[in-house]
């Protein structure tokens, strides 16, 4: 909830733009596994439907059910890389088993200790993936 940063005056109809913002998050995973669910291929001469995959850091109530989410941009921080546990776990609680982070972290240059460390908490959850801002030194 944005109660702090959000402005009151931000009206959508009838409602505060700061209670429907994360509903953004459901629609656009509705819509873009719908769109995916509805492409076919050929193969061999056949058209068949293929099975998608859905990865987005904005997310609500019940999108699990169209895709999976990562944490979103971490800093090399090793603040940081301490909350990656309890963030995939609390979404994991929430339906979201299938939880990531940027190994070891998206912004930043990492130090090899830091890297290091990144790599064996990242190789214990299911989303793993070695991904980076492209400034940062890898």
């Amino acid at each position: 909830h944005y109660a702090s940063t959000e402005s009151k005056e931000i009206v959508v109809d009838k409602f505060e733009h700061r209670d429907v913002h994360s509903c953004y998050g459901i629609l656009m995973a509705k819509s873009s596994y719908e769109g995916l669910i509805k492409r076919k291929i050929t193969m061999n001469g056949e058209e068949k439907n293929v099975r998608s995959f859905l990865l987005s850091r904005s997310f609500y109530i019940g999108s699990q059910k169209y895709g999976t989410m990562w944490i979103g941009d971490s800093h090399c921080k090793w603040s940081h890389i301490q909350k990656y546990i309890p963030m995939c776990t609390t979404v994991s609680l929430s339906g979201f088993s299938f939880c990531g982070f940027d190994t070891p972290a998206f912004f930043l240059d990492p130090t090899p200790e830091f890297c290091t460390r990144g790599y064996q908490i990242g190789c214990l959850f299911p989303f793993f993936r070695a991904h980076s801002d492209r400034k940062t030194k890898r």
